[in-house]
C-alpha cells in the first residue's frame, strides 16, 4: 500500500479506505492513518468511534463498566464464552483482519475493553497502535514510498 504525506513528516501514514466490524462495513470520514509502534492503542475520528462502539455493543450484547481512559469496558464476568466481533482495516490493496487480541484488552478477569479510542475530530490524525500491529510483519520501502504487511505467529520466533 502506498505510503502518504500526513501532518507530521516523521511519521508513517497510510490511506484507510474502510472498516468492517464483522463483515459489515463503517463509514469512514479520517483520510489517512499512521502506523505508530509506540502507541499503544489505536486511535481512530469520533465518529468513527461511536459507530464502531455502537456496533461492538450490538454484537457483545454484554454489561458495561466504565475505566479511566476508555471509552467502552464491558463485565465479562457474567459470560465467559463471549462472541468478539471482527474488525478488519482496509487499506488501498491491503487488509488488516484484527481478531480479539488486538482489539481487546483484559484489565483483569472481569473486564474486557475496546483498544480503539478517539483521536478527536476527522481532522485528526487515526494512529495503528502497536497492539494492532502484534503478530503481523510490516515492511516499510521508503524509497518506493509503500508499506506492506504480513501476518506471521511471533510465537514462533
Amino acid at each position: 500500500m502506498p505510503l502518504i504525506n500526513g501532518p507530521i513528516p516523521s511519521f508513517y501514514y497510510v490511506p484507510l479506505r474502510s472498516l468492517t466490524l464483522n463483515g459489515q462495513s463503517i463509514p469512514v470520514n479520517s483520510r489517512h492513518v499512521m502506523l505508530d509502534t509506540g502507541a499503544a492503542l489505536t486511535m481512530l475520528d469520533s465518529d468513527l468511534v461511536q459507530s464502531l462502539e455502537a456496533g461492538v455493543k450490538n454484537i457483545m450484547k454484554l454489561p458495561t463498566v466504565q475505566r479511566p481512559g476508555l471509552s467502552l469496558c464491558f463485565d465479562i464476568r457474567s459470560n465467559r464464552n463471549v462472541r468478539y466481533p471482527i474488525i478488519t482495516f482496509e487499506f488501498d490493496g491491503v487488509s488488516l483482519t484484527l481478531d480479539v487480541g488486538h482489539v481487546f484488552m483484559f484489565l483483569d478477569a472481569n473486564t474486557a475493553c475496546l483498544a480503539i479510542i478517539s483521536s478527536g475530530g476527522a481532522d485528526q490524525p487515526g494512529v495503528i497502535g502497536n497492539r494492532a500491529q502484534v503478530n503481523f510483519h510490516i515492511g516499510y520501502d521508503l524509497d518506493n514510498r509503500k508499506i506492506s504487511i504480513a501476518g506471521v505467529n511471533c510465537a514462533n520466533f
